[in-house]
């Protein structure tokens, strides 16, 4: 069986408020979405890794650990990586989480903030694989 992460974010306050761009509109049906991503992966037979949201959805999850980021304990660390977000539209911008990590590179994020009763979560360029075919 397959390991898979999931992160979404639904609303955009606090990134209109930094001024790092505008627009970024709340979006809606996200967790509908990821939850759905979600149910389907475990009713399969699938591990969960994590479930992150909104705030705790941390760029750094998806920057590759040489280079500042944590992708090694998040989403290269999942068979299946899901995200639902904005994309950016002013290129070579990194934004970084508010709250501080550990050396050991854990990381303390408030969990509830999603939909869901349980939650844990990232965004990159490769396909993510049918929910078919990973049964």
């Amino acid at each position: 069986m397959a390991t898979f992460g999931v992160e979404g974010i639904r609303y955009f306050s606090n990134f209109r408020a930094s001024g790092s761009g505008t627009g970024a509109e709340d979006l809606t049906y996200v967790f509908n979405i990821c939850n759905g991503f979600d149910e389907q992966l475990r009713d399969a037979g699938h591990t969960r890794r994590f479930y992150w949201a909104n705030r705790d959805v941390w760029e750094t999850d998806l920057h590759a650990t040489g280079m500042g980021g944590d992708d090694d304990n998040w989403s290269d660390n999942v068979d299946a990586f899901f995200i639902l977000t904005h994309g950016t539209t002013m290129p070579g911008t990194r934004s970084s989480p508010t709250t501080s990590r550990s050396t050991s590179g854990s990381a303390t994020r408030s969990t509830g903030a999603s939909a869901t009763s349980s939650a844990n979560g990232c965004s990159s360029s490769a396909a993510i694989p049918s929910i078919s075919a990973i049964r």
